[in-house]
């Protein structure tokens, strides 16, 4: 399946519960550049009369990597625990007029933990010559802060966009749903589908 671009990337908090899970309201990751989903296999080989006798595959959950143009302020709290803290800053603006505002900082501390999240987004695909819309889905997810690499400005402009990574393993259903992908036929359908799983509640 060829897929074309990426779109609708959002996240919702997934708490445990003592019956299932429960999940937040769905909110903005971020404008979507790219995204690798990677499911993690264990293996298992049992020899036996000088050779392979069996062979296992599981998937026990997997790996997760996602870019975004920027990654929102309510985004950050959930996904990496920073916090806001606030300072009264004082400064000479242009025309020398002396301004002081409120600034707001995204404050990462000693401690700092993100929730676990679910994930959704999905990508304008063609199918049997026909545009489709491929949704990927991750049940439960834990996301690292991203790395930031910063240059000056040269010849040629590049841009420093973050790049976060993380794991995602079952959820707390009786199944253990790790991952989903489904097809949709429409943009909108793709985009209620995704907002739909990432809010759904387990019991």
């Amino acid at each position: 399946m060829p897929q074309f671009d990426l779109l609708g990337m959002q996240i919702a908090e997934y708490t445990q519960t003592a019956t299932g899970a429960t999940r937040g309201e769905a909110i903005s990751m971020g404008d979507a550049m790219n995204c690798r989903l990677e499911l993690r296999i264990a293996e298992g080989r049992l020899y036996a009369e000088g050779g392979l006798a069996d062979l296992l595959r599981e998937a026990n959950g997997g790996t997760v990597s996602v870019g975004v143009k920027y990654i929102p302020k309510a985004a950050q709290m959930l996904l990496f625990g920073f916090a806001e803290k606030t300072r009264a800053l004082t400064y000479t603006g242009k025309g020398g007029t002396e301004t002081t505002k409120q600034a707001v900082s995204l404050a990462a501390s000693r401690g700092s933990t993100g929730k676990y999240v679910s994930f959704a987004c999905f990508a304008p695909d063609m199918i049997d010559k026909q545009k489709k819309y491929t949704c990927f889905f991750v049940a439960c997810a834990l996301f690292s802060p991203p790395a930031y690499e910063l240059e000056t400005k040269g010849e040629t402009i590049r841009f420093a966009t973050p790049t976060t990574n993380g794991e995602f393993l079952p959820d707390d259903s009786e199944s253990g749903v790790i991952q989903e992908v489904y097809v949709a036929d429409e943009e909108a359908e793709a985009r209620a589908w995704c907002k739909m799983v990432v809010e759904e509640d387990i019991s």
